[in-house]
């Protein structure tokens, strides 16, 4: 099973590196089940890091050309995993 973190970093690498959100028919939750991750954990990480929710970060990239670069959770003292 994949670890939050990983899946964090896939999310933004999938965004970043492999322009995932160029496919409009694309959801969060889809995104989500292709990394292996329940959707609302990632979800809720994403809200603590960056103030948006995976569906809100992918209408960024798609709409408004966010320029959003992955957080650096090891530098991120309030970052905690349960």
């Amino acid at each position: 099973m994949i670890t939050l973190l990983t899946a964090y970093a896939v999310f933004w690498e999938l965004l970043d590196r492999e322009r995932i959100y160029q496919d409009k028919d694309l959801d969060f939750a889809t995104v989500c089940d292709f990394i292996g991750i329940d959707p609302e954990r990632l979800d809720n990480l994403l809200f603590e890091e960056t103030g948006l929710r995976g569906q809100d970060i992918l209408a960024r990239f798609r709409g408004i050309g966010f320029q959003g670069k992955m957080i650096n959770f090891a530098e991120s003292s309030a970052l905690e995993i349960n």
